[in-house]
């Protein structure tokens, strides 16, 4: 889009030299979570691990099927989740897939250690067994970290994209979510993290 040579950018300005370039601040903001994720090795395994449990399910209605069943049966009230599949593009669309994660560990677990029981063992047991082993505590304290930090950026992603949106009120956003970001760095919310972790996962 913005490239000086062949980007959309220079295509236009050449047709129009008035035209006038406005930076995105969506994918501004899209490109400092691909990054901030990009920069640990922990981060990146971990979202691997999210995108293979959503394909090992979605991409069998049997499975499907038995993970809807699985959380109907430990959550009666509750309307059964949809792992979320995620976007390579708009990354800040992984809050709703991270949300859903957080809140369908048990069940998750569960469905996975019953393929893993089967007798005779299904077809997917060794996958299963691999994502179950993944499920761990370090994977667990990641999505205790990433959750609160895309939910915090998902609104100004969203925001910034309406078409009455403003300069001013752009600049005020995101003067409040680098403070609330600054709340959620420091040691006590990643002792609640580790802590709650170290209780689940136990």
């Amino acid at each position: 889009m913005n490239e000086i040579y062949n980007g959309l950018q220079s295509r236009l300005q050449r047709q129009n030299p008035e035209a006038l370039y406005v930076h995105f601040h969506a994918h501004s903001l899209n490109l400092v979570l691909v990054e901030s994720a990009k920069s640990s090795t922990q981060f990146v395994s971990f979202f691997s691990l999210v995108e293979k449990l959503y394909a090992f399910i979605a991409n069998s209605s049997k499975r499907h099927a038995a993970f809807m069943e699985i959380q109907k049966a430990l959550y009666p009230e509750d309307h059964p989740l949809e792992l979320k599949k995620l976007s390579d593009t708009r990354w800040a669309c992984r809050e709703s897939a991270l949300k859903t994660m957080r809140k369908v560990i048990p069940p998750l677990k569960q469905f996975l250690e019953e393929i893993v029981q089967e007798h005779p063992p299904d077809a997917s047991a060794g996958d299963a067994s691999i994502s179950l082993q993944n499920i761990n505590f370090e994977n667990l304290v990641c999505l205790e970290i990433a959750t609160p930090v895309f939910q915090e950026t998902a609104y100004p992603s969203n925001a910034v994209q309406q078409k009455d949106f403003d300069l001013a009120a752009s600049y005020r956003i995101v003067d409040e979510v680098l403070q609330s970001l600054r709340k959620l760095r420091n040691d006590e919310k990643f002792q609640d993290s580790w802590t709650g972790q170290k209780k689940n996962n136990s």
